[in-house]
C-alpha cells in the first residue's frame, strides 16, 4: 500500500508569555497599541501616500486601496497575512511562529515618531533608527515585563533580512505589497481621470521593483507559489496592459530607466511563467 505523505498543522500560537507569567493574545497587544498615543498617531496617517491625488482625503484614499492602506489598521493586516503564511509552511518551530506573527503585529510602532519613510527612499540608517526607537516603544507600551529576548529577536528579524525569520518576514511584507497592487490595479479599472493612472502607476512600481524577489520567494515558500498561481492573471493583465504614460510620474530623467526596467521583469515573469507551463 502507498504511504500517504500527510502533514497535521497545530494551531499556531495566540500570543506571548510575559516574564511573569501572563498571557496576552497578538489581538490584546494591538489594542493596548492604538489606544496610546502612537496609535492614534498612526491611526491618523496612511500608506502609499507618494501615489495619491492631492484633491483627495486620507479617508478616500483607505475606501480605494482599502484598509491596509491606513498606517494602524496596516499592522492587524500584517497579522493576519503572517497567519496564512504560516499556515501554508512547516519550516517553522512554535517559537520562530510566535516571534514572526510579534513581529508582523509591532514592526511598525517605531513609525509615529519617525514617519512612514517609503521603501524607495529609505536607507540603512534610517532602518537602524527606526529599530533603535522601536525597542523603546516595545518597552514603553508593553511594560518592562516583556521579556528583552523577544525585543531583541524581534529588532534581528527586521534588522537581518537574510536570516531564517528575516526573510520570511520579508516574504510576508512582499506579498502585502502584491495584494495592494493588484487592489489598486483592480480599482484603476472602476475611476477615471488622474486616480487611475496614479493607481496603475502604483500597481507598475511594484511590479517593477518586486517580480524578481518574488520569483525567487517562490522557490522557497509554498504560500509564495500559491499567492501567484491565485493571482497569475493579475500579473498578466498588468504587465500586458499597462500603458506606458504611467512613467510620466517619475522624474523626467528617470522615465526610460523605469520603463526598461518594467520591462525586463516583464520578460522575468514570462520566462517563468513558460517554465511553469512546460513543468521545468
Amino acid at each position: 500500500m502507498a504511504r500517504t505523505n500527510t502533514f497535521k498543522k497545530s494551531p499556531l500560537p495566540a500570543g506571548i508569555t510575559t516574564k511573569k507569567g501572563w498571557f496576552i493574545t497578538f489581538e490584546k497587544i494591538h489594542e493596548m497599541f492604538a489606544k496610546t498615543n502612537y496609535g492614534h498617531i498612526l491611526k491618523q496617517r496612511i500608506r502609499w501616500s507618494m501615489f495619491k491625488p492631492t484633491e483627495y482625503s486620507d479617508s478616500e484614499w483607505e475606501k480605494v486601496l482599502g484598509p491596509d492602506a491606513n498606517n494602524l489598521d496596516h499592522l492587524i493586516i500584517a497579522y493576519r497575512m503572517t497567519k496564512s503564511f504560516l499556515s501554508q509552511e512547516d519550516r517553522f518551530t512554535k517559537k520562530e511562529q510566535e516571534l514572526l506573527l510579534f513581529t508582523s503585529i509591532v514592526h511598525d510602532w517605531a513609525e509615529p515618531v519617525v514617519g512612514d519613510i517609503m521603501r524607495y527612499v529609505k536607507t540603512k540608517e534610517d532602518d537602524k533608527r527606526e529599530i533603535k526607537l522601536l525597542r523603546n516603544v516595545l518597552f514603553e507600551v508593553l511594560g518592562i515585563t516583556i521579556d528583552k529576548e523577544l525585543v531583541q529577536q524581534v529588532c534581528k528579524i527586521l534588522r537581518n533580512k537574510e536570516s531564517k525569520l528575516g526573510r520570511a518576514f520579508n516574504a510576508i511584507e512582499t506579498l502585502g505589497y502584491f495584494e495592494t497592487a493588484f487592489q489598486a490595479w483592480d480599482q484603476s479599472h472602476k475611476v477615471n481621470g488622474d486616480l487611475k493612472m496614479r493607481l496603475r502607476w502604483l500597481t507598475s512600481n511594484v511590479l517593477l521593483i518586486d517580480v524578481s524577489k518574488l520569483i525567487q520567494l517562490s522557490h522557497r515558500y509554498r504560500s509564495v507559489k500559491l499567492f501567484i498561481e491565485k493571482h497569475r492573471e493579475a500579473f498578466n493583465l498588468a504587465f500586458s496592459a499597462m500603458p506606458k504614460s504611467v512613467f510620466k510620474f517619475h522624474r523626467h530623467n528617470k522615465i526610460d530607466y523605469y520603463q526598461k526596467l518594467f520591462e525586463k521583469q516583464r520578460k522575468l515573469w514570462n520566462r517563468y511563467t513558460r517554465a511553469i507551463s512546460s513543468g521545468s
